[in-house]
């Protein structure tokens, strides 16, 4: 199977990195008042997200979208979750 350029299979069971566990814990950690360690998590969840090819560097990839239209098949690439209201809209007016 063709890896990644991150070193990364698609087989591969993706989940987050302890950096970003550590990272989550450190934040809830300042706002709370009570304190929670690794042993304290029940449950993690990570997923991937398609970027759109804006640089050779995948670092440097941006995450920006692009909304293809086929006939009456519209397909967006890219985007992100905090944009995804903004980009629905887009969408629906294509619609």
């Amino acid at each position: 199977m063709e890896q990644l350029k991150l070193g990364k299979k698609i087989a591969d069971k993706i989940k987050p990195a302890q950096s970003e566990i550590l990272n989550l814990l450190s934040v809830y950690n300042y706002y709370f008042i009570d304190s929670i360690v690794e042993k304290d998590i029940v449950k993690v969840f990570s997923g991937v997200r398609p970027l759109v090819k804006s640089s050779n560097d995948v670092n440097k990839a941006t995450r920006e979208y692009v909304i293809q239209t086929n006939k009456n098949l519209i397909s967006v690439f890219g985007g992100k979750w905090t944009t995804a209201r903004a980009l629905a809209k887009k969408v629906v007016k294509r619609i």
